[in-house]
């Protein structure tokens, strides 16, 4: 009798079938990169928000939103300063509707306070599971888009080097997609001039008419007696 051959391991049989090897080679990138989309497209969604906003809002604060537009137009960059309760959220997703043409591909990225560069990529990788690069590297297959880099504070003595420091990576960051829009958003006016900034007020007596009118007409209602003169 001749003796049974003994079973041959995976790696043998790759040795023995080279186009095995290879064909398992290239599956498995494949493989891998499938998986690593995934997980971003995973990542990526839970940086959505809701894109609602309201007629009426679209009414008010017309000179911001195409101060804002314009920058993100000419630049890509833009800064909002906000505080709570000014509508900050739905201001940003009306000038998304205005730069996309209604196209709701907006992201957040919570920023809290910046220290420095590296400490902010390290702080995202170690809080998300994903590095910036490869956010960016996402947001860059749906054109064009937004990154709101959300609730950044800035303070401390050196506040302008690290201001300075936070303006340059974010001219990286949209160096490295062509189709990549980013809003940064805090309750600090930046110091720099060499981004444009728009700051958002509570709304004053002209604004309040023209809201309050705004969401009448889209109800179909008039304003009432009396109330034209908020």
């Amino acid at each position: 009798e001749y003796p049974s051959a003994a079973p041959c391991t995976g790696s043998e049989r790759l040795q023995v079938f080279p186009r095995l090897r290879v064909s398992y080679g290239r599956n498995e990138r494949v493989c891998r990169k499938t998986r690593k989309a995934r997980r971003d497209r995973f990542f990526l969604s839970n940086m959505r928000r809701s894109g609602a906003y309201s007629s009426a809002a679209m009414a008010v604060r017309i000179e911001e939103q195409q101060l804002l537009v314009a920058a993100l137009r000419s630049t890509r960059t833009g800064w909002v300063v906000d505080s709570w309760g000014v509508g900050g959220d739905e201001f940003v997703n009306i000038v998304q509707h205005r730069l996309l043409n209604g196209k709701n591909n907006i992201y957040y990225l919570n920023v809290g306070p910046f220290t420095g560069r590296d400490e902010f990529l390290e702080t995202t990788h170690a809080g998300i599971g994903c590095s910036v690069q490869d956010i960016c590297r996402g947001l860059d297959q749906n054109q064009p888009c937004i990154l709101v880099l959300d609730d950044v504070v800035l303070d401390g003595a050196n506040r302008a080097a690290i201001e300075s420091e936070l303006l340059e990576m974010v001219k990286t960051l949209v160096d490295f997609s062509e189709s990549l829009h980013i809003i940064v958003r805090s309750r600090n006016t930046p110091s720099a001039s060499d981004i444009a900034f728009v700051q958002l007020r509570p709304l004053d007596e002209a604004d309040v008419a023209a809201y309050v009118a705004a969401a009448l007409h889209g109800r179909g209602g008039n304003i009432p007696k009396g109330h034209d003169q908020i």
